[in-house]
């Protein structure tokens, strides 16, 4: 009997004519495997067995088990009612202060292409928008497998180009912009070599301007200071 996947390996009969024979022959059996077969002892709290048949870690352990991450994320949207596409950069914090919950922060770098109407001469172009914001977000982590499904919510604070860059063809302002936007997504966390990607969906409303975003994000991120695993 493997008292590892509780499954039987092998079963023995014989027909017995007095129970003294039984005896005799169970005895030998149990002396043959008493002698022959590995014992082991594995204290409480080890490592799962390994193989095909050894049952692993819990739903999304070893996502779960870090408390910090930093990586660099990627992404590409559309935003309305400027009419144009948008692409940004941005490095990456997150807390998971409990293994189902955590926050998340950052500073991204974004230029978007709105559409520019001419009226006088009919026509429209794109123009070029750089702007930089730091999202606040509050993360629900939800193991499946090894893997991590990580919806958010959040605001999102636009500090416009910090007089940095030019905008061209759109009003360049260059002010903070104190009323944030409200950013939600959902990521998609999957364990790759040291680390793990995110592919995640996102939205945004500003309620100043009262527009719109949706985007499509993908990122790599470290996971630093392990949890304590419990026996």
């Amino acid at each position: 009997f493997d008292t590892k996947t509780e499954r039987e390996i092998i079963t023995l009969s014989w027909d017995y004519k007095q129970l003294s024979e039984m005896d005799m022959w169970n005895l030998y059996l149990i002396t043959q495997a008493m002698a022959n077969a590995p014992i082991t002892k594995i204290p409480a709290g080890a490592g799962a067995a390994s193989g095909p048949d050894a049952k692993g870690p819990g739903p999304g352990s070893d996502l779960q088990n870090k408390t910090l991450w930093l990586g660099l994320e990627t992404s590409l949207g559309y935003a309305y009612p400027g009419n144009g596409p948008y692409f940004s950069g941005a490095l990456t914090a997150e807390y998971d202060f409990l293994p189902f919950m955590g926050v998340g922060t950052g500073f991204r770098y974004q230029v978007s292409f709105p559409a520019v109407v001419d009226t006088d001469n009919d026509t429209y172009y794109y123009g070029t928008q750089h702007n930089f914001f730091a999202p606040v977000l509050f993360k629900f982590l939800f193991g499946v497998g090894n893997n991590l499904i990580v919806p958010y919510i959040g605001a999102d604070f636009d500090f416009g180009n910090l007089g940095l860059l030019p905008n061209q063809h759109v009003k360049d302002t260059g002010k903070t912009i104190y009323i944030p936007a409200a950013l939600g997504g959902v990521d998609f966390r999957f364990m790759a070599g040291p680390g793990a990607i995110d592919l995640g969906i996102r939205g945004t409303y500003d309620f100043e301007t009262s527009a719109w975003s949706v985007g499509f994000a993908i990122g790599y991120k470290f996971g630093f200071l392990g949890r304590a695993k419990k026996n």
